[in-house]
């Protein structure tokens, strides 16, 4: 049985795992109040301009020819292991979708980088998360993911504060022609879609294509990177609170686990006192 020091021991170290527990907390707390706005806002703006590039056609094939025949998985995931589950759900997305011989993987944070090489996964090429509230340079990886036969990012998917879900989106790399029957995540309204034919493109079609299909890809993966980072803070903020509960009812018990062992060191202290008393006698 642990005596009054040992258990007196274990509440002051659940005490302080409740006070950091809660102030990462309050950081969690503080970042998502710092970005959950502009996040937001930004995702409608880009769910609007995504809808009107993937509502665009041309009449004749717009020549890409990728330089590998393969697919790229760009995982999103948190830099530390304090954003409970999501960074586990988003690796189980991706080993289940994950080919061998067909598929490359790049990463973005330490945390998605660590959980797939521990799964035996080799990684083409890892970044760090970067930070949000300076301008974003996606331009690395938009240029890998132009040399892919198809592209498509697994990220956390901000729902509300306590609620987040892994989710995976296809990068589309090129304007679609006429013809081409696209089976993609994101779903085209076929009433609303705009032929290249009915506007007047300056300098050239091509040229402005071109252009605009690498403006779109460095504005999804910037507004992915901005969704995953609130999602991240949002599933921190939830697992400290979680942590700072359980510290606290643990914090409890222990008290009164110590008080009862206080009380059990005093009447054996008491017996021993009168066991003591009648040998005198």
């Amino acid at each position: 049985m642990s005596s009054s020091k040992d258990i007196l021991h274990v509440y002051e170290q659940y005490k302080v795992i409740g006070e950091l527990s809660g102030a990462l907390e309050g950081i969690a707390s503080y970042r998502i109040r710092q970005i959950k706005d502009r996040v937001l806002l930004s995702k409608n703006f880009f769910q609007e301009l995504y809808a009107i590039y993937l509502s665009l056609r041309v009449e004749k094939e717009v020549a890409r020819k990728p330089m590998n025949n393969k697919d790229l998985y760009i995982v999103i995931t948190s830099t530390g292991g304090l954003s409970g589950m999501i960074d586990e759900e988003i690796v189980s997305r991706v080993m289940r979708d994950y080919v061998t011989s067909t598929t490359d993987v790049v990463t973005i944070g330490a945390r998605g980088a660590a959980l797939l090489r521990a799964r035996g996964l080799d990684i083409e090429r890892s970044f760090g998360q970067p930070d949000i509230t300076r301008p974003i340079d996606t331009s690395p990886i938009v240029l890998m993911a132009q040399q892919y036969r198809r592209t498509f990012v697994y990220y956390q998917e901000f729902q509300t504060l306590t609620l987040q879900r892994p989710n995976r989106i296809e990068l589309v790399l090129e304007t679609q022609t006429l013809e081409k029957n696209s089976a993609r995540d994101v779903q085209v309204d076929t009433d609303n879609i705009m032929l290249a034919s009915e506007y007047l493109f300056e300098p050239t079609v091509d040229e402005v294509i071109e252009y605009l299909e690498n403006v779109m890809l460095n504005i999804t993966m910037t507004q992915l990177i901005f969704e995953s980072q609130l999602a991240q803070f949002a599933a921190r903020f939830t697992a400290m609170l979680t942590a700072r509960s359980r510290a606290g009812e643990a914090q409890t018990e222990a008290h009164m686990q110590y008080l009862s062992a206080r009380r059990r060191e005093r009447d054996e202290a008491a017996h021993e006192i009168a066991y003591a008393m009648r040998g005198l006698k």
